[in-house]
């Protein structure tokens, strides 16, 4: 496996909090199976799919297989005749993709579709693989979820058949219902979901993870050193109008932001920019910024205005805050 790819994948897995989901070959799950132990212990979702010739699979696989099986994981393996040539790749939090063939994408906009392709195409593959099973005579679960990308304060479609059970609890909340049925919920947050069937002696557990999307935005910080003199001080707004800001003339201003991941965010001279970063910009004449972050729902914008307080407008106007009254 490529060395590289192998390790980002062992530092990214480490910070993994809810769902990891991953197509690998033997040699790479392997390398990366004392990772997935540790984080399945943890309590994040671990799905895989393994690719491979089962004939020339080793005891240590399999038991590494039915361990990560036995500890809550969707655990599968190609069928005979699948694509084994595929390239390896992992999906982390639905927010962190890594593939060992993918080029480093030119926008986060190319990012944002492969992850949704990703997590399509081992929606795809695993539904002719194999599942690996670590005990038998349990519930057989299937769970989904519609959509599994949504947006903060909007509703999930959970569905749900278990069998041979009397009942299945849904967690977070413990709620029990018939072992066919379904339930909508509203999200504010990420959620790991959890389906436990029972019927009578054994329980089995199938979980999901849905992401949320923040309709947050973008956060901004603003300091400036008046005159560029001392240390850089908050910037505030003024209190009646905001995102305008008055600055003494050759005041630089420190400009920090930070946007949810699962975006794209541009200024409209500057171009695409990270989603979390600063910039010291020190203004001549009266400017304003436009800010623009796009996700797969929607489109918002921020704008900021920035006044240079210079002598004419002070004795014109006694005060900034007298400048901004004034205006049109």
């Amino acid at each position: 496996m490529d060395s590289l790819f192998q390790e980002q994948l062992a530092i990214a897995s480490h910070t993994c909090r809810f769902h990891w989901q991953g197509i690998l070959n033997e040699t790479a799950l392997g390398q990366t199976a004392p990772i997935l132990f540790d984080i399945q212990r943890r309590g994040v979702l671990v799905e895989l799919i393994l690719l491979g010739t089962e004939s020339t699979r080793s005891i240590e696989m399999a038991s590494c297989l039915m361990r990560l099986s036995a500890g809550g994981g969707h655990i599968f393996t190609a069928r005979s005749g699948a694509d084994r040539t595929s390239s390896q790749s992992a999906l982390l939090d639905k927010v962190i993709l890594l593939s060992e063939n993918t080029p480093v994408k030119a926008s986060a906009a190319e990012e944002q579709a492969d992850r949704s392709a990703a997590a399509e195409r081992f929606r795809l593959l695993s539904r002719d693989a194999e599942p690996v099973v670590h005990r038998s005579g349990i519930p057989w679960i299937a769970f989904q979820a519609s959509p599994e990308w949504v947006k903060q304060g909007d509703s999930v479609y959970l569905q749900w058949l278990a069998q041979p059970a009397r009942t299945v609890t849904l967690y977070p909340g413990g709620l029990v219902f018939p072992p066919e049925g379904s339930h909508t919920c509203t999200l504010e947050e990420d959620t790991l979901f959890s389906l436990q069937a029972h019927n009578g002696k054994d329980t089995a557990e199938r979980r999901l993870f849905v992401k949320v999307f923040s309709q947050r935005g973008v956060d901004f910080q603003l300091e400036t050193s008046p005159g560029g003199q001392g240390p850089f001080i908050t910037l505030t707004a003024h209190p009646s109008i905001p995102g305008h800001f008055a600055l003494p003339p050759d005041s630089p201003v420190r400009i920090s932001w930070e946007a949810e991941r699962m975006g794209v965010l541009s200024e409209r001279n500057w171009g695409e920019i990270p989603l979390c970063g600063h910039r010291l910009v020190e203004f001549r004449e009266d400017t304003t910024l436009l800010f623009t972050w796009k996700t797969m729902f929607e489109e918002q914008q921020t704008t900021l205005h920035f006044y240079i307080l210079t002598e004419e407008k002070k004795e014109k106007e006694k005060s900034w805050f007298g400048f901004f009254r004034k205006r049109p």
